[in-house]
């Protein structure tokens, strides 16, 4: 097994508007954070993507807010010595940050915030990858020709099927499946989901809105990422494969390559 010292990883990200959308609703960020010598420090990484939701005067500034709110909270904290609950933490902390932000925003009128936003963030440290989500934007992780979900989606449609009212296959088309039970904004008081997942060499860590996985299929987002020459190259051919697919909503795609150390 290879040493979590001797990891490292890679990441490219592309967004894009798509094929019908005037605007661009969806933000992220993606951050490897530089440290004076990595070859004796911890592989670390931030990633985030955000879905807004409300029109180009509400949803695109929703996402942009809650990016920069989250980020620069996580920036603030993350260094080479914290623990695996510190991170999840301050992931948590990140979601509600920006949400009591957005709500607060909303209040005033002159801010022209209305909408509201999904918030998917993934922290790389090192083999481990912890991850909070808000809404339906993804965190997949690809091993062993699998694409894999971790996030859970929190829109009315899956709540029917946690509490099984419907199935799974029933939840992709029913009339609610892009309606949200949470998100940065919303009224509902936040729950953030933070997860933690062990990462080894070869495998792949995918942040995506929906404009991403509602068109492109499991199986073609795995081939177009293994064969991909680099996670940036990755990220453009999965965004032109949604693009190929109608390219009916925004795209924002984060990929993050683990590897070994040269």
């Amino acid at each position: 097994m290879t040493d979590k010292m001797d990891i490292t990883h890679a990441f490219g990200w592309q967004l894009d508007k798509g094929m019908k959308r005037p605007n661009n609703e969806d933000s992220l960020a993606a951050v490897k954070v530089k440290q004076a010598n990595e070859e004796d420090v911890r592989s670390l990484g931030i990633y985030a993507v955000a879905d807004g939701i409300g029109g180009e005067a509400g949803g695109a500034k929703a996402s942009k807010l809650a990016i920069e709110t989250a980020m620069s909270e996580m920036l603030t904290h993350i260094h080479e010595d914290a623990t695996g609950a510190e991170v999840k933490a301050w992931l948590a902390n990140a979601a509600i940050l920006a949400h009591k932000l957005i709500l607060r925003l909303k209040q005033n009128p002159d801010e022209m915030v209305v909408g509201g936003t999904t918030l998917t963030m993934a922290a790389v440290v090192e083999n481990q990858v912890h991850i909070a989500n808000i809404g339906d934007s993804r965190a997949y992780i690809i091993r062993d020709g699998q694409l894999r979900q971790i996030t859970n989606d929190h829109t009315v449609a899956q709540r029917f099927v946690d509490e099984g009212i419907i199935t799974p296959e029933e939840a992709i088309d029913h009339p609610y499946s892009h309606v949200l039970s949470q998100a940065i904004g919303g009224n509902a008081e936040l729950e953030p989901d933070v997860f933690t997942e062990t990462v080894n060499p070869g495998e792949f860590i995918l942040l995506c809105s929906d404009g991403l996985y509602n068109l492109v299929s499991a199986k073609d987002i795995v081939q177009i990422v293994r064969d991909a020459e680099s996670p940036g190259q990755a990220s453009q051919q999965l965004t032109q494969a949604a693009n190929a697919a109608g390219g009916s909503d925004n795209i924002a795609v984060i990929v993050v390559a683990i590897h070994q150390r040269d």
